[in-house]
């Protein structure tokens, strides 16, 4: 490459690489693997005289002219290898279109065979116009014909294009160059490569743990997102190592996770919560239950609601009405459970279990239960009837943090023997309804037992027992008021008889009567 050549390469400027592209682009949309026109010659050379920096016009000291053929023949031939050579592939780059047609300007043509350094005929055109490079002549453009009718103040030269890098062949000065621009290429394949592999992951780890890490941005990165979401779960877990994961039955139907909705991962036979290990809030371990207790749902479930309603008649009340009332007690019964601080107060020694109540069915009075006493636990065969429910009874002691109470001393004659406590057990029994005897002696010593804590200080005036002393007395027995529509209205009317002669027994009435 002489002086005048590497000028030239270094004169190539952004708008020179610009215009060579764009005339490219109009070659391609032109080419079609047909023969080049006169047009299509034109846009080459122009994009040839682009590409290389410049045109450069020479007069030959000889025509360069082929054994066989003519200058004009040599000239359209070499135009044809050079449209062919712009052809691109449906996987191309314009890149590969330009590295094909320099690698046909370095080496010497049919027709520039006999001229030094690769030089190509053709013809250049000098503009002149007041309007444009202030008046001045400029070059205007170059093609391989010479059929251009040149407009005012053109002009047309025939001459010899020298392209800047036909003389330069591969030195050992453009390998580092080389070697840079193929490292750059790898590392832009590796990026693009990672990239890709990331994004995917990201969105994994978006699938695993049910969060959005978002769509790529100038203000959000998924795989940066992703990592983040990663070294939190690290550091939760680092803060509750005692934490467990859930397990779940590889029979299990669903593929995420019943509390959180999180995807389950295989591990260890089972499927894993991945989100399983708790908060740092939530690291402090459960509350425990106190014995004899047990969490319930405060909502019933279906499955309790079916075993409620199968301990019931469906038939007689209808299912979906002993749904409802089953739903409502059970939301009552959890209305009214004590609090789990206070179940140490609820708490009865064994040796004050009295017996046990035992609701049964009635064959003959569906909807009438029979209610028995026991002091030892039965089974149904020694009972005689399905069990409905079981509830024992105990002497309950006064409650430790109940304010004393004043009391007038126990009525020994009423109370104090076990001859009395029998009378007024079988005046019970005579006046019961549908009472089995061991049902109406519990009744009777629940009686005797509220009857002694609600004594009052004799000056206070007579002791006396209100209808609902006497409901509670039935509930502590084991009677469910509610168990039927009318239970209530039974021991309210039909059981008025009762009521009244406990009362009276109680507060001193002769109770021989």
């Amino acid at each position: 490459m002489n002086d005048q050549q590497q000028s030239r390469a270094d004169a190539l400027t952004a708008h020179d690489a610009l215009a060579a592209i764009e005339t490219f682009e109009i070659v391609g949309d032109n080419n079609d693997s047909r023969e080049p026109n006169a047009e299509d010659r034109f846009l080459l050379t122009e994009f040839v005289a682009h590409l290389f920096g410049g045109f450069r016009v020479e007069v030959p000291e000889a025509r360069a002219t082929s054994a066989n053929e003519t200058g004009a023949e040599g000239a359209a031939g070499f135009a044809h290898e050079l449209w062919a050579a712009a052809q691109l592939a449906p996987s191309e780059g314009i890149e590969d279109g330009v590295q094909r047609i320099a690698a046909i300007l370095s080496h010497p043509c049919a027709m520039a065979a006999a001229e030094p350094n690769g030089a190509v005929r053709a013809y250049g055109v000098f503009r002149t116009r007041f309007d444009e490079n202030d008046g001045k002549e400029f070059f205007y453009h170059a093609n391989w014909h010479n059929e251009y009718l040149p407009q005012e103040g053109e002009r047309i030269v025939e001459g010899w294009f020298v392209p800047a890098m036909a003389a330069a062949a591969p030195t050992d000065e453009q390998a580092p160059d080389r070697a840079r621009d193929k490292e750059i290429e790898q590392l832009i394949d590796e990026r693009d490569s990672f990239e890709c592999m990331g994004t995917a992951l990201a969105e994994k780890v978006a699938e695993l743990f049910g969060i959005d890490v978002g769509e790529w941005s100038s203000a959000n990165n998924p795989i940066f997102r992703a990592i983040h979401i990663v070294e939190d779960e690290i550091a939760r877990a680092a803060a509750s190592p005692a934490a467990e994961d859930r397990h779940y039955s590889a029979k299990d139907v669903g593929s995420r996770c019943a509390n959180c909705g999180h995807a389950l991962t295989d591990h260890d036979g089972g499927r894993t919560c991945p989100s399983s290990a708790p908060q740092p809030a939530q690291a402090s371990p459960a509350a425990a239950i106190p014995a004899g207790w047990k969490l319930v749902p405060i909502e019933p479930t279906e499955e309790m609601i079916a075993v409620g309603v199968g301990k019931g008649d469906a038939d007689f009340y209808g299912d979906p009405l002993v749904k409802a009332e089953v739903r409502s007690d059970y939301q009552s019964m959890i209305a009214a459970a004590p609090q789990p601080a206070q179940a140490d107060a609820q708490d009865v020694p064994a040796d004050d279990l009295v017996g046990f109540v035992y609701v049964l069915e009635n064959p003959d009075r569906p909807h009438d239960p029979i209610t028995r006493f026991s002091r030892g636990p039965r089974s149904v065969k020694g009972l005689g009837a399905k069990i409905i429910s079981l509830t024992p009874v105990y002497s309950r002691p006064a409650q430790a943090d109940a304010p004393a109470e004043a009391r007038e001393p126990l009525n020994e004659v009423l109370f104090g023997n076990d001859e009395s406590l029998e009378m007024a057990a079988d005046a019970l029994d005579r006046l019961g309804q549908n009472s089995a005897a061991e049902g109406v002696r519990a009744i009777a010593y629940e009686l005797r037992m509220l009857a002694t804590k609600r004594g009052t200080p004799a000056d206070a005036g007579e002791a006396r027992l209100t209808d609902e002393h006497i409901l509670d007395a039935f509930r502590n027995a084991g009677v469910d008021l509610n168990a039927t529509p009318n239970m209530a209205y039974t021991v309210r009317g039909q059981q008025a008889q009762l009521v009244n002669a406990v009362r009276a027994l109680l507060n001193g009435a002769d109770h021989d009567r």
